[in-house]
């Protein structure tokens, strides 16, 4: 079940309905059966290798927390990493590994593949596991006390609003909340499903549309010139940027209605000057648990210089890994922990560079040139996160800047928005949805503006928040495109 479908539409009404008209004592129970309900949608095996990696990790923390000895600590705490990485290596890292062991055997004059496993890949597995371990790990840590009842783990690991793709909640944030009594309130609940409208906009309205353009380009990227490939990349960034934004809004929407805050996931992070900036507010629930739980304990920032490089890199590549099973994902990890590595290094030397041109002077001027470099920077790693092959990523770049003399005239951009199937009209359009979407996003994330808004009459505001509505309903594209998250 998607939240950009009908079933969906009719499943959330009845789901708050009867979680608001039941005692407190059953909202928890029925919240967890209609997690497993909306999970189990997918297909009843992905709904079974949820509860059991989940009772697995519930089952570690009560025998961590029954045992002061440190061996049996760390071997309990090694059985949580074991179970969930090894169900995640099985599902999505298996075949890369026995392609990548085939290839290998090969440059020695092997024929030898280990063979596919042949299995499909879970929706949103990347996501619960990582939750789910973070729950052990902070156990472990001494940092949170392990639940009792076992329903009421599964219920922090499935709830439904958050589970397919984020973010990824800790324990010690989501599980007070689950457990607090909540009685309706009507402001709460229209601030939630004006998030969740705007999220939905965001996915049907701007995603799915940038998508189509998109997937006609990155199928056949040998059949465009630069211009081409050039407006497929930057679509694709606003693509994966609305259509992830999007779900989270869903999701803190839906979540808001029954009472629940989860984490702001994204941060407008297009308005960066920096790609280390760019990382603090993109998918943030991701990157700090690879902070938490990867970069800290390599050591973090507090060693030398050549180790933080190098966990930096471990950083990166597990992220670009996390992201998708391909070694064109390690790259892109690659790559921008050698931006962010280089960034850092020379923050000195390029401070000391502006001062000494006198750019100090015009902080605006250096803002505008930092946020023009951060968004070229970004697009250019784009290529390793869509194309289909490492070959189709290494000829968009290299061919981007191509063949423009064709769309220099009015007949030779007829024929490229032809080729990708919009007009001279919708493409302007595209072109001034995004800055809308940053304007309303600013909107959201301020809070004089939403305090401002709030003092609004009425019909002004009910008339903005149909207008959302029938935006939603007459330019979406309906069409129950999964998000482009739930791959990973």
């Amino acid at each position: 079940m998607t939240f950009n479908s009908l079933e969906f539409l009719v499943f959330l009404p009845v789901v708050v309905g009867l979680f608001f008209a039941l005692p407190h004592r059953w909202r928890g129970p029925w919240i967890l059966v209609a997690s497993l309900v909306f999970y189990g949608w997918w297909s009843l095996g992905y709904l079974a290798l949820l509860v059991g990696t989940a009772t697995v990790d519930w089952f570690v923390a009560l025998r961590l927390a029954a045992t002061e000895d440190v061996g049996r600590r760390r071997a309990w705490l090694l059985a949580s990493v074991g179970s969930n990485l090894g169900v995640l290596f099985l599902f999505k890292y298996a075949d890369l590994f026995a392609d990548t062991a085939g290839w290998l055997a090969g440059l020695l004059g092997s024929r030898w593949h280990p063979g596919h496993t042949g299995l499909v890949l879970p929706v949103g597995i990347s996501f619960y596991t990582f939750q789910s371990l973070a729950y052990t790990v902070d156990v472990y840590r001494g940092q949170l006390r392990p639940v009792g009842p076992w329903w009421r783990f599964l219920l922090y690991v499935a709830y439904f609003p958050q589970l397919v793709a984020g973010p990824i909640e800790r324990a010690s944030r989501l599980l007070p909340q689950l457990e607090r009594p909540v009685t309706f309130d009507w402001d709460r609940a229209a601030s939630g499903l004006r998030l969740a409208m705007w999220g939905l906009c965001k996915k049907v309205v701007v995603a799915d549309r940038l998508g189509e353009i998109v997937d006609l380009v990155y199928a056949d990227p040998r059949g465009f010139g630069g211009f081409g490939l050039t407006v497929g990349t930057v679509f694709f960034g606003w693509q994966v940027y609305c259509d992830f934004s999007g779900y989270s809004d869903i999701a803190r929407g839906v979540a808001r209605l029954m009472g629940v805050d989860l984490m702001v996931n994204f941060q407008q992070p297009y308005l960066s000057r920096s790609m280390s900036e760019l990382w603090l507010r993109w998918h943030v629930s991701m990157t700090s648990w690879f902070r938490d739980y990867v970069f800290v304990p390599l050591g973090g920032a507090k060693v030398s210089q050549p180790r933080w490089v190098l966990n930096m890199f471990a950083l990166f590549v597990a992220s670009g890994l996390w992201h998708g099973a391909s070694w064109s994902f390690a790259l892109w990890g690659a790559i921008h922990a050698t931006i962010v590595v280089t960034e850092q290094l020379t923050a000195e030397r390029r401070k000391r560079l502006r001062a000494a041109l006198g750019l100090t002077r015009v902080p605006w001027l250096v803002a505008g040139w930092q946020w023009v470099v951060t968004l070229v920077l970004w697009n250019l790693t784009l290529p390793f996160f869509r194309a289909s092959s490492l070959s189709d990523a290494v000829y968009v770049l290299t061919h981007a800047l191509t063949g423009w003399r064709a769309a220099g005239n009015l007949a030779g951009l007829v024929i490229v928005f032809g080729r990708l199937h919009i007009d001279g009209f919708l493409f302007v359009c595209f072109l001034v949805a995004l800055p809308v979407v940053e304007l309303v996003e600013y909107g959201f994330r301020a809070r004089s503006i939403r305090e401002r808004v709030a003092t609004w009459p009425t019909p002004i505001r009910w008339t903005l928040d149909w207008g959302l509505v029938l935006i939603t309903l007459a330019l979406g594209a309906f069409n129950d495109a999964p998000f482009v998250y739930f791959q990973f």
